[in-house]
This record gives C-alpha cells, sequence and structure tokens, in this order.
C-alpha cells in the first residue's frame, strides 16, 4: 500500500470497516494479531548492555551532550574543507556527519559510561552526582566553545 499522506495512512488505520474486517478475520480463523513496537526514540541507540527502560529525558540530556560538540566542531570543518559549497549542501553533510557520529559512536559509548545512572541503579547522591557531571560537561563544553568563537565584528557605514 501506498499513501500520499500521513493523514491518509491515519484515516486507513483508524477507519472502523478496516477495523471490523481484522476482527472478523480473527474469529474465523483463530488467528489473534499482537505486535510490538520501540518508542524510545533516541534510546535505541542505547548500548545492548542496557537492560531497563530509560527515561527518555535522560536519553536527550546524552544526545544533547554528544550532538553539541560534534555540530560545533563538524559544521566549520565542512565550511573549511568545501569553501564552494552551497550553504544547504554544508547543512545537509553537517547534519549527515553529526547523526552518524552520535548515532553510531558517542551515545553508545556515553550509554556504556552512565549506565547506572540510565538504569536507575544508583542512590539519591549517586544519581545527583551522575547528573552533575553531564551538567558540568554541558558548561564546560559551552564555555570553551564560546572562547573560541571570534568575536563579531559589526561594520558602521
Amino acid at each position: 500500500m501506498r499513501f500520499n499522506t500521513i493523514q491518509q495512512c491515519m484515516s486507513w488505520l483508524d477507519d472502523p470497516k478496516r477495523r471490523r474486517l481484522l476482527v472478523q478475520e480473527e474469529e474465523e480463523t483463530g488467528y489473534r494479531f499482537s505486535g510490538r513496537a520501540n518508542w524510545m526514540g533516541y534510546g535505541r541507540w542505547l548500548s545492548r548492555r542496557i537492560k531497563r527502560p530509560v527515561a527518555s529525558w535522560k536519553v536527550n540530556l546524552l544526545v544533547l551532550l554528544s550532538l553539541y560538540p560534534t555540530a560545533m566542531l563538524v559544521a566549520p570543518l565542512l565550511q573549511r574543507l568545501l569553501p564552494d559549497a552551497s550553504k544547504a549542501s554544508l547543512m545537509l553533510l553537517s547534519n549527515a556527519a553529526c547523526v552518524a557520529a552520535t548515532s553510531w559512536l558517542l551515545v553508545p559509548a556515553m550509554s556504556r559510561a552512565y549506565r547506572p545512572w540510565l538504569e536507575g541503579e544508583t542512590s539519591r547522591q549517586q544519581t545527583w552526582l551522575w547528573l552533575a557531571s553531564l551538567l558540568l560537561w554541558i558548561t564546560l563544553l559551552w564555555w570553551g566553545f564560546s572562547s573560541l568563537s571570534p568575536p563579531q565584528v559589526t561594520l558602521k557605514p
């Protein structure tokens, strides 16, 4: 099947006639449909060693911590390597590189390092220490990149 819009797909999935036919087929054949889905979003990139469900805000914090420095380094590097490329091309390449680095390298490595905190296997004090270490990393990265940024020059007419 092919749908032109998301709304068409959702309408088809929610259609009462479709549901009635599925129920009728299940009753006549004795077959019962069951399905599963991974609704964790970025959580699927976590290490296979993680055994408990992880709060999405924790995963998002790891993604932020890995995406921010990656984007800050990749974009200027690509601009220097490809000075004649269009902004749209640079943005596409930069996003592709950031997503690859984040999903295949950085978040899995960080999830292994922060596994006890992610799974909630820490005391209240340890939880705050893990969280403080993440916030410290974000602060240090921000401070470091802010220090490296060239000053803005405004030209007066």
